[in-house]
């Protein structure tokens, strides 16, 4: 599921509680814009706890990311059951439906920091929509204030945050993408996180004899699952000290440290082909993938990493046309 997509989801589920509340009021005369809002409140709650709860037991998904949803589906149950309190709550401060709110909030930070570090950028959005909504509903608990306008605006775009937040971590792990700078499960980064890694080793390439090689791949054709085996596939055939990513629907980049000639390069090539003469398993099917490779190793004291992934990216497309799943070497221009 696309960003997009989430959006667009929640936004008819939130159109469609609201048109729902509005029929009832019509019929019964009995229901207002605040009971209108509790609803659309409720709806994203839900949505967060589902989705969270689905998150917790995502097998894409690393051990310690899916016990921080599992801790913060909790906290998304405890402010759905605000919501619930809150519409009978004629008690002062602290009502129950406060005790519920304020509950939530250690519980989600507990949540957000069992994360894996990188994650916790991201996050962050999620931890400032908490607050936002606790010292809101708090402040209007305390001058028992029923909101509305500018109020019930801010309640909603927060607890829209907090639904958005378990959604996007689902659809990474449903289409194999990590969230920005940070590897998935299958080990494979993103293009931020390949630019950041492949600066940082051309810096330091720039202190000792060996360099560094870049390898593009592109994978011929295949659906999602297909792609996401062979991002695993190159993974597993590279050193554990070496960045694989993927930086396009079938385009992969993988860094190779500590390089001293191209030759090197193309022996991991080599390895790699071999790899893939196994079929990969999608579902009852096996299917043999096909990719061309294109290599080019950094200059000495090159540092410009835009530039080394351009020459990569130049000797993937100069394969011959009579052999387009070869390997193409794009030479260092030594001097």
């Amino acid at each position: 599921m696309s960003r997009l997509g989430a959006f667009v989801m929640l936004l008819g589920i939130g159109l469609a509680a609201t048109l729902i509340s509005v029929q009832a009021e019509a019929d019964a005369a009995v229901l207002g814009v605040g009971t209108q809002v509790a609803m659309t409140l409720f709806v994203l709650d839900m949505t967060a706890l589902a989705a969270a709860v689905v998150a917790w037991w995502h097998p894409a998904l690393t051990p310690a990311t899916r016990r921080a949803w599992g801790i913060m589906a909790v906290a998304f149950g405890l402010l759905a059951g605000s919501v619930l309190l809150r519409r009978g709550d004629a008690a002062g401060f602290p009502a129950p439906a406060d005790l519920a709110l304020l509950a939530a909030v250690p519980v989600l930070l507990t949540g957000l920091f069992v994360l894996p570090a990188r994650l916790r950028i991201r996050v962050a959005l999620l931890a400032a929509a908490m607050l936002a909504t606790v010292a809101g509903e708090t402040y209007l608990s305390i001058r028992q204030d029923a909101g509305g306008g500018m109020q019930d605006s801010v309640r909603l775009i927060a607890h829209f945050l907090l639904a958005l937040a378990p959604l996007a971590q689902l659809r990474d792990a449903v289409t194999g993408e990590a969230a920005p700078g940070e590897p998935a499960a299958s080990g494979v980064v993103d293009r931020r996180g390949l630019h950041d890694a492949l600066t940082v080793e051309l810096a330091r390439a720039v202190r000792g004899p060996r360099t560094v090689a870049v390898v593009a791949t592109e994978l011929a054709g295949g659906g999602a699952e297909l792609r996401s085996a062979y991002g695993r596939m190159l993974r597993a055939n590279v050193l554990g000290t070496d960045v694989v990513a993927r930086v396009a629907a079938d385009r992969f980049i993988i860094i190779l440290r500590d390089i001293s000639d191209v030759s090197q390069a193309e022996a991991v090539v080599a390895r790699l082909r071999d790899a893939m003469r196994e079929p990969i398993i999608i579902g009852d099917t096996a299917i043999q993938p096909r990719a061309g490779f294109g290599i080019t190793v950094a200059n000495p004291g090159e540092t410009d990493a835009d530039a080394v992934l351009h020459r990569a990216v130049q000797a993937l497309s100069d394969r011959t046309p009579t052999a387009p799943h070869q390997a193409s070497t794009h030479e260092p221009d030594i001097r």
